[in-house]
């Protein structure tokens, strides 16, 4: 009738709970917390989210792992349902900062966020079930913060949210070839706001833990046509209103109950989410007596589950906690959610056997996903929260169903997916190669060849199945005076489970290479503003933070500056509640390693934002700050920090405030290595240009190249044309990446010379003599494909600047992995995407006719 489904348990790759309950009419509801991870397990496991009517955030609001999934959960929420989507949570001023944050990034998608706090005493349901919210206060002495500067700032957050998604979302979103030009959000005021110290005007340190008890309500119970004749009850109507709960007259004119004909209806014992954030709610939680109350407005049914969403620093098996579970009936299931108890499972399986599968024959290049079990809970009648453990509530009772969770080992992983297959190496070899070394490697011709990229994730828009959204970290060596090889670690952007992803590929041995990377670890860049290249990057900072909390060491950080604005109001949250030192991160604008730079726009205050939003005159255009002088010092103390020479930006043909990226290493005395990314971005003369003698570009590759249009339209770049751009660089080593969900598990290779020169020219036929033709640019004749290596990126893949060209003997066995013959269906959608292909195609020449006729 009813079922509770765990979406995330505590792992790697999602940190929080978070469970769906899915009522006996359909609908959804998501209960714990949102962390990084989510979209994509909701994706592993075929979750819709099309009759997802709200989410009930549990605890309080003080860390980025608790709700970095929530952005990318709103957006995939956007795209199943016109409805919006209702927030619960334990504040609502909280939230609205927390959202508010996002709106240099959150993109307008035309739909409502609704926050919502329940209030003391408020039933929240629908026809199959009730929610009586518990709100827990912390022990903590209370901060005085006053109710009006609340109130004000609360009504101030919620003008800033509203203007967020409005319903016109063509501006942003335009399919214009030139849009990139522009930038729509110069004339948004809640962008360009400066929000206030919300220590100060929230009640940050007075949260409240808010939990659930949940009363699922009794289903009528069946109707008796024989008791009903018996009463002398005519048959029709009165049988359908006795069915509907309304008393009849029987044909002596007596009055029929419908509980003379009905069976007793059929009951459900409760559940209850408890969270527990830390210590500090311990005892008022476990003192409450509103998880048992019983009565007509409750209910007097039973509580018969139990989930347990407790803080790393709570006990469970102290005395006080298991009297307190004792409490509950004896059969009540209880549910724990606790670092100790929690298996660190493999959560996004199909990667994981795709990336066994290519390791079979590329065993050097892939680890094996680190993963760990736990013991369960001692407690009576308890197991510890497991993914894609169910709970099925019934009139009969409440069972545990646990078919569905993942118990695979590799071995089991191994039988079940590779061991049959043409390609499949022995399972003794795989495990013989479970970590990527770090270590310099052997034979080296220069200290170029230890340069180390791995491909974190190689996604576009969202994540994938087989494919998270991009991340890309490059150790890079220099050599010490004494002559010692070291490395530099850069991370080239972000996005969403970046850490999980690096912690499923270094935490092998205790950790011990997590700790070396992010000791390493001295540059973040992030290339532009879009959410898949930077939700990921503030979990990385805290995890930083965590790895180098003993030392003195600096976090260098090239951002566009409204990132940056979003980082220091982040952390005006979050610092207060951690002992992370902001001191501690050189912050540098994209634009002050640009060759013509652009000032920034100015904040406004938010009292003056909300007298122009009252009088309804926001669409004006925002005033820039005056240009100042280039941070000099910063600069010096990067470059001597990252053992750099120089940093060269230029505007990506992507969306406005976008870069790409030229880094000039110095590895030695004698030695440089010049790195150039391409962040999202058309093919840029600009950049080929500024890239000249790139030892490695890493630049994008979304679409093959029969998606010329769509690349077009979305300012992305084809397989083809990022080659060419490499060539046109004299770039020998090039690595291909953001790759659309189209390419999530193969690739179109090109595998020669041949090849590389006929889809050049078909595409030069294609795109005739235009700023976007790159193929038309003039190429060195004695540079070639012969002359580069064309890597094609993979999640979690790692390579060396030594065997940059490892896969091109592969190709033919990479390409085996993946379906061959194209079937029905996929015949259909191609000759839908020719068609697509058409009408943008017009649709794009429609846009340079009207401005080369001067219209609008």
């Amino acid at each position: 009738m009813f079922t509770f489904t765990t979406v995330c348990h505590k792992t790697s790759d999602t940190q929080h709970p978070l469970v769906m309950l899915h009522t006996r009419e359909g609908s959804k509801f998501l209960f714990g917390k949102v962390p990084e991870g989510t979209q994509r397990t909701l994706n592993e496991n075929s979750m819709r989210l099309g009759k997802l009517k709200s989410v009930f955030m549990t605890g309080n609001l003080q860390f980025w792992s608790e709700i970095g999934g929530l952005p990318g959960l709103f957006l995939t929420t956007s795209d199943a349902t016109s409805r919006g989507l209702d927030v619960f949570t334990n504040s609502k001023s909280v939230l609205s900062y927390i959202v508010a944050t996002w709106r240099y990034f959150v993109f307008r998608r035309g739909i409502e966020l609704n926050i919502l706090e329940p209030h003391a005493g408020q039933v929240i349901g629908d026809s199959t079930v009730m929610l009586f919210p518990v709100k827990i206060d912390s022990d903590l002495p209370k901060k005085l913060v006053s109710e009006e500067a609340v109130a004000v700032f609360q009504r101030q957050l919620s003008k800033i949210t509203s203007l967020m998604f409005p319903k016109d979302t063509s501006k942003a979103n335009s399919d214009d070839p030139d849009s990139y030009k522009l930038d729509p959000s110069e004339t948004e005021a809640q962008t360009h706001v400066a929000l206030p110290d919300p220590s100060q005007s929230l009640h940050l340190h007075n949260q409240p833990s808010l939990s659930y008890v949940i009363r699922f309500l009794p289903v009528r119970g069946k109707f008796n046509p024989k008791k009903a004749m018996e009463l002398g009850v005519p048959r029709g109507v009165a049988f359908r209103e006795l069915t509907q709960g309304q008393r009849v007259q029987s044909t002596d004119g007596s009055w029929v109950e419908p509980e003379q004909v009905l069976e007793a209806p059929y009951t459900f014992r409760k559940a209850v989410i408890i969270d527990i954030p830390n210590q500090h709610y311990l005892q008022n939680t476990i003192d409450n007596e509103e998880w048992f109350r019983r009565s007509d407005s409750h209910g007097h049914e039973e509580v018969g589950l139990v989930y347990h969403f407790l803080g790393d620093d709570i006990d469970f098996t102290l005395e006080a906690y298991v009297n307190f579970i004792n409490k509950f009936p004896a059969d009540c299931k209880h549910v724990i959610s606790h670092k100790l108890v929690c298996d660190d499972s493999l959560v996004f399986t199909t990667s994981i056997v795709h990336h066994m599968k290519l390791k079979c024959f590329l065993n050097d290049n892939f680890c094996l996903p680190y993963h760990d079990t736990k013991n369960g809970p001692s407690l009576p009648n308890s197991v510890g929260l497991k993914m894609l453990q169910n709970f099925n509530v019934a009139s009969t009772g409440i069972e545990l169903d646990e078919s569905k969770v993942a118990s695979d080992s590799w071995a089991t992983l191994y039988n079940k997916h590779i061991a049959d297959l043409e390609i499949a190496a022995d399972l003794e070899s795989l495990l013989s190669k479970q970590i990527i070394l770090l270590d310099p490697v052997e034979n080296a011709q220069s200290l170029k060849d230890h340069v180390q990229v791995f491909t974190v994730g190689t996604g576009s828009a969202l994540p994938a199945i087989y494919r998270n959204v991009l991340s890309n970290l490059v150790r890079v060596p220099y050599k010490t005076e004494t002559g010692e090889i070291k490395f530099t670690s850069v991370i080239l952007d972000g996005g969403e489970n970046t850490l999980g992803t690096m912690l499923r590929m270094f935490s092998h041995n205790n950790g011990e290479q997590m700790q070396q990377i992010l000791t390493e670890l001295k540059l973040i860049y992030l290339s532009h503003l879009h959410a898949d290249h930077h939700l990921g990057l503030v979990s990385v900072i805290n995890a930083w933070f965590e790895t180098n909390r003993h030392n003195d060491a600096k976090l260098f950080l090239i951002l566009p500056w409204q990132f940056d604005h979003f980082l220091n109001e982040w952390y005006k949250l979050e610092k207060q509640f951690s002992s992370i030192d902001l001191s501690r991160l050189v912050y540098i604008s994209n634009e002050d390693f640009h060759a013509r730079r652009e000032s920034e726009f100015q904040q406004a205050d938010i009292a003056d934002f909300e007298k122009a939003f009252d009088a309804g005159q926001l669409n004006v255009a925002i005033p820039r700050k005056k240009l100042g002088p280039l941070p000099e010092e910063r600069i010096r103390e990067l470059y001597d920090a990252v053992h750099l020479e120089k940093v060269e930006t230029v505007r990506a043909i992507h969306c406005y405030w976008a870069y790409s990226v030229n880094m000039t290493f110095r590895l030695s005395e004698n030695e440089t290595f010049k790195l150039s990314f391409s962040g999202d971005t058309r093919p840029n003369p600009s950049f080929f240009k500024t890239g000249q003698g790139a030892d490695l570009l890493i630049h994008e590759a979304s679409l093959e190249d029969d998606l010329i249009e769509e690349a077009l339209a979305k300012k992305h770049t084809t397989t083809t044309e990022a080659v060419r751009m490499a060539q046109l660089m004299r770039c020998p080593k090039v690595l291909l990446t953001h790759h659309s969900t189209r390419n999530s598990e193969k690739h179109t290779f090109i595998r020669s010379c041949q090849q590389y020169e006929q889809q050049c020219q078909m595409l030069d036929r294609y795109l005739g003599d235009v700023l976007e033709n790159i193929v038309k640019h003039k190429v060195d004749p004695e540079f070639g494909f012969d002359d580069m290596d064309v890597c094609y990126a993979y999640d979690t893949m790692s390579v060396r600047y030594q065997t940059f060209g490892f896969q091109k003997p592969l190709f033919d066995s990479i390409t085996a992995l993946s379906p061959g013959e194209e079937g029905e269906r996929q015949v259909k959608d191609r000759l839908k995407m020719m068609d697509k292909r058409q009408q943008k195609r017009e649709k794009r020449l429609h846009y340079k006719k009207m401005k080369v006729q001067g219209r609008p």
